[in-house]
Parts: structure tokens; C-alpha cells; sequence
């Protein structure tokens, strides 16, 4: 059985020793009553019957299992995260010091000890723990485990004598609905012994787990009763034992930790156990609970953007890490923090014809012009490091893709159709300022599936005062004779309009221009202070009024005239399904970016191109470079690292203070960089302006019963 995407592993600090090593085997096995272990005194009466340890059949993952188990932090719950860490103190041979381990032979100097130098022992470790990796905390309890060699699992059942086996903890809920699992208390443990000592986990949640079984209804034991009751009343222990029986051989996880190296993992809510089978003696572990165990918001960011190691601290910062983001290969993604991609971006050339008041490129008069081998190296690239999953789209954009040969998209799409060996969907779209637009250019789009979107602003006034050409000439007949050739020969066509201060005096003319053209949907670009378009028109308070108005405009021209608008359409959708979203922009490579020269970004596309002098090493945001760095390069980089870093840490700050977080999910990392000078920030302009006011717009206008409103923004049938 394949790996899912669910629970994910991320190292949040190592030591000198470097990234701690991790294994998969092929699923679990019921103990065997007459089975003998390594240990020969460690025999069929050590285990109860009826338990499961994993099958001892180990192997280093693959790439792609990697990168579906390991993500940085984001805002993912600490359920569905298991984090590993490396203490900067030596805490092992402090713990053999005090003779701690010696007077575990006997349980009468261990109770001794317990009262004695094991308080200070645990009172330096939280010390640790509160200056360098966690928020402040209540400790509810302290115990070391001490687990002979040759056991596959060691916690230790003291009432029956017995090890238990691959388990979930019920020690803060044993009574409770299951689904409150996800807001459990987290367990830490640190190994304090001479040697290694393994963790070993299945990588899935109860939710999941139930969902798994509820696929498969034969399997499940009390199918009858709904979620909702099932486990009101019930430990989760016979309910994961029934999963084991059901998924046998879904892999365990197994995580190798050095001395001094710990873990901090959703105990209640995942399948798990500690593992001494390769061990060469006894080892001790210290294992402390608390109901508020939280990381450090900075935590991550600190270990991957400090170029100098301090004194004490818990990590060279100038090392590697062994973090890598998730992919989008496999089922589960709604779980995952990354992926799968949606959008390849593909800036066949800076050069446009055009010289837009608000444009934010900024070398669109450079008339290089990318190569087919250039493309056919973004294409084995997004191939090779599977980074999509069953569909996503090439999008031609930025500066003006018409300016390219026609030749080079006919190639483009045979390259596509020869270097797509998956059964991935994908399609072209191709953002044209229209001016070029001809009936050869009509014929290409026909020929080659290419759908096609136009940028204009509206009514020619509008349109004008903005879109003009490189020697100044309006621009707006000639789109609009661009438009003519498309309907002509029958091309669908989507327009996105950027809305200014302008656009607001009048929504009513500029909505019922869009309406008249007949376009599949009007997407709304709001005027923003990104690359080098350093100021915005839609800064001043006074007008949020008028924008008020606009909004609701639109969702009249929505409901009367069918007039489908990209935003309008957007929360709608969000709303009636009353799902939690995440941006696509703070998600790695669900949007990648290439230009000419084969240069690749991810996150918001405006990034690409612009420059970054807070990273002094490498001052722009691209990552890397199809013809040379595999994705592998990329997400290990440091620049990588710290711009995952940082926008991870905005999301989070959106999430703290943001009411709308649930409907925006993170909102766009270039216009917190433009505006506010850093990814680690909240609101912006397009915050307040796309999602707050539209949301609320859409929320009151679906509150006044507009069904014509949702009959049109939910039509299977419209064009995104």
C-alpha cells in the first residue's frame, strides 16, 4: 500500500550529527505467540495476544516517499504534525551522571531518585525547551521509560505485564468523540540514553483512519452507528486495532533519534510507539506531557536563515537541513501543505508592446525570447519532479506572449503532447493584451486548444487613460479589433479588467460594457503596489465607499445579466461549501513560474523577475534554473528555505489576526512584500479590497436570497 499524505515529519533543528535518519517498512504483522525475538529472554510472554509491531523489514525511503512524509511548518494543527528536534545540550551524559539509569534496577532507588536529582534533571530540559523551542507551557508529567534490546515496541503495560504494541495514547481523553483528537495534547520525548532509539508512526490521523474504514464498510466492526456517535463513549484502542487488521500493510515510519535528539508528537491521534529492536542495550527516554505544548512561531524561520552559528544555540545555522516540501503525487492533499501544481507560468519573453501606467515588470523592454529547448526543460522538470497531480495548466504570460513566433507555441503544444508520458490533464491558456490578435493568430488558438484571455480596462475612456502604447497612443481600438477577429471565428474568450479609482466613478458603464462583449467570465484585478508600480490609486480611505459600490454592482450585473465575474463566482463557492481555504499563492509550487532564460520561482508569479535585497547572496526570488537544479535543489536551497520561511511565518500572523483567514487562507506574499516590505506581515490592500470587502458583499447579497446569483456562479458549464 502506497504512502498517503496526511500526518507530516519536519526537523525543526538539528545538531552536528546532521538530519536524523529515517526508514519505511511494508506495513505491521500481528505478534506471533511462538515468535522469539533477538533477546532470547525477551519471549512470546512479553506480548499479550493480539497485538502489532511493524515487520522488520526496513528500507531508506524513495524521493517521492520524501517528499510526501517531510514540510516545514505552515499553519497545518500540531495533529497532523510530528517534529523533530536537537537539544543543544548534552543531556544524555547529564542524566548518567546523576546515576539515574543504574537506579532504574531497582524500584526502590528509582522512586528515590525520582524525589532526588530527577527534578532538576527535568527542570533544566524545560528550561531548554520554553528559551529555544517552545511557548511557554504547563507540565502535566515527567517519566523515563527504560526499554531492554530486541523489543519492536516499548511501552510497557505495568496493570497486564505486557508490552502493548503499536497503539494511540488515550491519557487526556480516554472518553471522547474522535474528531476532538485533532485538538489533543501533544507528547514530547528526548532521548536521554548512550545510544539511538527509534519513534515509529503511521503517518495517518484517526479522522483519516475512520474515513479509510468507512470506504470499506464490511471491514468496519460498528458500521452501523455514524461517526458522530460511534466513539462518543469509547476509547480509540479498539477502533485502531481494527484499522491494523483492515490496512496491514500500510507502512510505519520509522525515525532514527541520536542522543540528545527528541520528538514532539500528537500522541491521541496518531499510531505510534517507541522502538528498541536494533538497539545494543538498554536505552532511557524522557517523555513529558503538557496540554499546551506549542512551537515557537519563529522557530523554523531561526534555523534556516541565520547564516552564523551562535554559542548554545540549537543548530549550526550555516548546515543543511533535511526539510523538504510535500508533492502533489498522491491522494490526501487536502491534508498536505504543498502542492499539487496548478499553474506552470511561462514568460516566453519580458518585451511587451504596450506601457501600462501599473505595470509591475520591470525590464518589459528586454526582447529576449525564450527557446523550445527551454521549455521542454520547464516541462521534464515539472515531470520529473512529480510535482503535479491529475490536471494543471500552462499559462503564457507577462510581458506580451504574441510577440513570440506563432511557430514556437505550435511546437510548444507538440512538446507537450510528446513529453507528457502521465495521464495528466493539461491545458494552455494565453493572457494577450489583444493588439496583436489576427485570424492566423485565431487559427493557432483553434489549432492547439490554447483558451485565451484578454487584458482590457472597460469603456475607452478607462482603458486609455492606463493601456498605451510604447510611443503613447491609446490602445483600446485596437484591442477591440483583436476582440472582433476572435468572435469572428468562434474563439471563447475571458478579459481581465484592472480596476482603478477611475473604474469606480462609473461601475454601472463599465460592468455593462463586459456584459455586452459577451465574455465566458470578467475577471478583476485591483490595482496594487507590487514590482515596480510603486503606488496604487486605490489607497485612499475615502474611496472604499465607492468600492462598496462597485462590488455591489457587480453581483447585480451577476444576477440580471448572467454576467459571470471571476470573484463574484469565487466566494460564492467558498461560502455555499463552507470549506476552510488556503491561498495558492503561500502553497509551494501550486503556482511555478519560468521565464525566457529558464529561471523558476514559486509562490505569487509577480515575484519573479523583481528584485530581493534582503537576500544579499542571491538579491532576486528566482530559486533555481530548469537546464541545472532539480527540484530536489530548489527545496533544499537556503533561499528556498527562507522564503518558505517567511511567508509560512505571514500565513501564520494572518491566522493570529485575521478574522477572514478561513475564507482567504493567507492572502498573496508579493503584496505583503510590496507593501508592507516583508513576506512576515498581514493585511494588505488586496486583503482588504479582494477578499474582506468582496467577501462581505457576497455574504450579504447571498443572505438577501439572491438565487439567481447562485444559479450563475455555480454553473458547472461556466469558464474559469
Amino acid at each position: 500500500m502506497k504512502l498517503l499524505c496526511d500526518v507530516c515529519l519536519s526537523q525543526v533543528s538539528q545538531a552536528a550529527a546532521g538530519p536524523v535518519r529515517i526508514w519505511i517498512n511494508s506495513g505491521i504483522e500481528i505478534v506471533d505467540p511462538g515468535r522469539f525475538l533477538i533477546d532470547p529472554t525477551i519471549n512470546r510472554e512479553t506480548y499479550r495476544s493480539g497485538v502489532y509491531w511493524p515487520r522488520n523489514d526496513w528500507r531508506p525511503l524513495s524521493a517521492l516517499e520524501t517528499d510526501l512524509l517531510h514540510t516545514p511548518p505552515l499553519v497545518s494543527s500540531a495533529a497532523t504534525s510530528v517534529y523533530i528536534f536537537a537539544a543543544p545540550f548534552d543531556f544524555a551524559s547529564l542524566f548518567s551522571n546523576l546515576g539515574l539509569q543504574s537506579m532504574a534496577r531497582s524500584r526502590k532507588e528509582w522512586e528515590e531518585g525520582k524525589r532526588t536529582g530527577f527534578p532538576l534533571f527535568v527542570s533544566e530540559v524545560a528550561k531548554f525547551l520554553e528559551d529555544d523551542l517552545l511557548l511557554p507551557f504547563e507540565l502535566c508529567s515527567a517519566e523515563v521509560s527504560f526499554t531492554p534490546r530486541g523489543v519492536p515496541t516499548s511501552t510497557y503495560d505495568g496493570n497486564q505485564k505486557r508490552y502493548r504494541g503499536l497503539h494511540v495514547d488515550n491519557w487526556t481523553m480516554p472518553v471522547c468523540h474522535l474528531r476532538e483528537r485533532s485538538t489533543s495534547s501533544l507528547r514530547l520525548g528526548l532521548n536521554v540514553g548512550s545510544h539511538s532509539r527509534s519513534f515509529v508512526f503511521i503517518n495517518l490521523t484517526i479522522a483519516t483512519m475512520f474515513d479509510l474504514l468507512s470506504r470499506d464498510p464490511d471491514s468496519f466492526p460498528h458500521r452501523e452507528v455514524e461517526y458522530s456517535d460511534q466513539h462518543r463513549n469509547h476509547n480509540a484502542s479498539s477502533f485502531t486495532e481494527a484499522f491494523m487488521q483492515r490496512f496491514i500493510d500500510y507502512p510505519v515510519i520509522r525515525v532514527e533519534l541520536p542522543p540528545n535528539y527528541g520528538y514532539l508528537a500528537p500522541v491521541n491521534n496518531i499510531i505510534h510507539d517507541g522502538y528498541a529492536l536494533h538497539n545494543q542495550s538498554t536505552d532511557s527516554f524522557l517523555q513529558l506531557s503538557a496540554h499546551n505544548f506549542r512551537l515557537r512561531p519563529r522557530r523554523f524561520a531561526a534555523t534556516v536563515t541565520d547564516s552564523s552559528p551562535r554559542s548554545g544555540s540549537l543548530v549550526d545555522k550555516g548546515s543543511d537541513t533535511d526539510i523538504e516540501p510535500v508533492k502533489g503525487a498522491e491522494t490526501y492533499l487536502a491534508h498536505s501543505t504543498h502542492g499539487p501544481l496548478e499553474l506552470l507560468i511561462v514568460q516566453p519573453t519580458p518585451f511587451c508592446n504596450l506601457n501600462c501606467k501599473y505595470c509591475y515588470l520591470p525590464e518589459r523592454h528586454d526582447t529576449q525570447k525564450m527557446t523550445i529547448e527551454t521549455f521542454e526543460a520547464a516541462l521534464r522538470w515539472v515531470f520529473e519532479a512529480e510535482i503535479y497531480r491529475d490536471e494543471f495548466t500552462i499559462v503564457w504570460h507577462a510581458g506580451e506572449p504574441l510577440v513570440m513566433p506563432m511557430q514556437f507555441y505550435r511546437q510548444a503544444a507538440d512538446s507537450v503532447r510528446r513529453l507528457n508520458h502521465t495521464r495528466c490533464r493539461i491545458t494552455q491558456s494565453l493572457q494577450t493584451n489583444g493588439t496583436l490578435i489576427n485570424n492566423d493568430w485565431c487559427t493557432l488558438f483553434r489549432d492547439v486548444a490554447m483558451k485565451v484571455g484578454i487584458s482590457i480596462d472597460g469603456p475607452a475612456a478607462i482603458h486609455d487613460s492606463y493601456r498605451r502604447t510604447l510611443s503613447g497612443r491609446p490602445t483600446h481600438s485596437s484591442v477591440e479589433r483583436g476582440i472582433e477577429h476572435l468572435r469572428r471565428n468562434d474563439i471563447p474568450f475571458h478579459a481581465i479588467a484592472v480596476v482603478t479609482n477611475r473604474t469606480l466613478a462609473d461601475p454601472t458603464a463599465f460592468f455593462q460594457y463586459f456584459a455586452d462583449m459577451r465574455v465566458t467570465t470578467l475577471g478583476l484585478n485591483f490595482e496594487e503596489i507590487e514590482g515596480i508600480n510603486r503606488r496604487s490609486s486605490l489607497t485612499d480611505p475615502a474611496l472604499l465607499s465607492a468600492f462598496r459600490d462597485f462590488v455591489r454592482c457587480a453581483l447585480q450585473f451577476t444576477a440580471s445579466h448572467g454576467l459571470r465575474v471571476r470573484e463574484i463566482q469565487s466566494e460564492v463557492k467558498k461560502i455555499l461549501s463552507a470549506v476552510r481555504v488556503r491561498s495558492t499563492q503561500v502553497i509551494p509550487f501550486k503556482v511555478v513560474s519560468v521565464d525566457h532564460s529558464g529561471r523558476l520561482s514559486t509562490f505569487s508569479p509577480e515575484l519573479l523577475g523583481s528584485g530581493w535585497p534582503e537576500n544579499s547572496t542571491s538579491p532576486d526570488f528566482a530559486l533555481g534554473c530548469v537546464h541545472t537544479d532539480t527540484y530536489g535543489d530548489v527545496i533544499t536551497s537556503p533561499k528556498f528555505l527562507r522564503l518558505f520561511s517567511e511567508v509560512s511565518e505571514g500565513v501564520s500572523r494572518c491566522q493570529e489576526t485575521c478574522e477572514f483567514f478561513e475564507v482567504c487562507g493567507g492572502g498573496a506574499p508579493s503584496n505583503k512584500y510590496f507593501e508592507n516590505g516583508s513576506f512576515a506581515t498581514a493585511e494588505t490592500l488586496y486583503c482588504l479590497l479582494r477578499k474582506k470587502i468582496v467577501h462581505e458583499e457576497v455574504l450579504r447579497a447571498l443572505e438577501d436570497r439572491y438565487s439567481d446569483l447562485v444559479k450563475v456562479c455555480l454553473d458547472r458549464g461556466a469558464a474559469e
